[in-house]
């Protein structure tokens, strides 16, 4: 359990010194919104595929929490993810990004986690943006909903929802390929 605290802290202290921006980021992001009251919000529609591929994309941080047993659901297991993002639903498509974030097993009664993460564009019109995405996702269900909380460059501003539907998955390695749909607002 001490290590999952010392983690957790090093964590949040990380997060905490990557958050403070540089003075010349500033000044950009100040500059941008200065002329915010000029710019009409738009609303952009992507559609692409992410790739959970076992334990190669996703690293066990914490698992399962010694106070909860024996779980069928693994509940209080965190993971650090990393995973591919393609335009078709096989991994050999156009990779145009990364999925980077955290996730938890929440539930005693449900395959559910509560995940906290970014969409990283690298590639195409939204290269080097960013759409921050935060929600439970109950893993079993055909189509799960989170919403869009936030994002950068082109998607600064941005708010929306992103759906989940499951095309692939083999229990036994983790491996999966889920399509996505994402509607944001932004500026």
């Amino acid at each position: 359990m001490e290590k999952s605290l010392i983690i957790a802290a090093l964590f949040t202290l990380c997060s905490a010194i990557l958050a403070i921006p540089s003075s010349s980021s500033q000044t950009h992001v100040q500059n941008w919104a200065e002329t915010l009251t000029h710019k009409e919000e738009k609303i952009t529609k992507l559609h692409f595929y992410f790739h959970r591929l076992g334990d190669k994309t996703g690293v066990p941080v914490v698992s399962q929490a010694n106070i909860t047993g024996p779980s069928p659901t693994d509940i209080g297991s965190l993971f650090i993810k990393d995973d591919p993002l393609t335009l078709g639903p096989e991994l050999s498509s156009t990779q145009v990004g990364y999925a980077q974030g955290m996730s938890a097993t929440v539930s005693i009664r449900n395959a559910a986690i509560v995940e906290s993460f970014t969409f990283v564009f690298t590639d195409g019109a939204h290269n080097g943006s960013t759409v921050a995405v935060l929600g439970s996702n109950f893993l079993l269900h055909e189509y799960r909903e989170m919403a869009v909380v936030g994002g950068s460059g082109v998607f600064r501003l941005a708010r929306g929802v992103v759906s989940y539907r499951t095309v692939f998955y083999n229990i036994s390695t983790g491996d999966a390929s889920v399509e996505v749909n994402l509607v944001a607002s932004h500026f």
